[in-house]
């Protein structure tokens, strides 16, 4: 808690403050993709959402949808799929290290002293704010791969409901 005698945070608490925010929220949106696709692709009742696809954790979350993609999609496109997830895993340890470390804004450009429940040996990772802002990037990247993965092993409309039939996912 900052008072009046506190100093004002520096430059390097402000950018390392920032990656860790910019982070986060790039490896949210990876994840919510993830899991709209999944429930999308289960067909899913929007009103069970919450209850079904969001209670995973995100361990949870790519076993479930490395399972049904494998069996809903073609097998090239499945396999494209989990290599785009098995990616997202790596954020995860990423995203693990940024929640539960110790972190030093002030060090390094952005230190942090993370234990790895594997290992428990503590390790320190300096320069994280370059390091974060490159991650952050990278989910951009992933989430364009995933949904153009997505979408290619999808089948169309009369694939999946037979000709002429409309069921709403040309909308989607």
């Amino acid at each position: 808690m900052m008072t009046a005698d506190t100093p004002a945070p520096d430059q390097d608490y402000e950018k390392t403050y920032r990656a860790i925010g910019h982070f986060i929220f790039a490896f949210s949106l990876v994840e919510f993709v993830i899991r709209a696709k999944l429930a999308e692709e289960i067909g899913l009742d929007k009103k069970h959402f919450a209850a079904v696809v969001r209670s995973y954790d995100v361990a949870l979350l790519c076993r479930v949808a490395i399972e049904v993609f494998t069996k809903s999609r073609p097998e090239a496109n499945a396999a494209r799929i989990k290599v785009l997830i098995d990616e997202f895993l790596k954020f995860n340890d990423t995203r693990n290290r940024v929640a539960h470390g110790l972190w030093r804004p002030d060090k390094e450009g952005g230190t942090v002293n993370y234990v790895s429940r594997n290992s428990l040996k503590a390790k320190r990772f300096p320069s994280q704010v370059e390091e974060l802002e490159k991650q952050a990037d990278g989910a951009y990247d992933l989430i364009d791969m995933l949904l153009d993965a997505f979408e290619d092993g999808r089948p169309t409309v009369e694939e999946h409901h037979g000709p002429g039939s409309r069921s709403g996912w040309e909308n989607c």
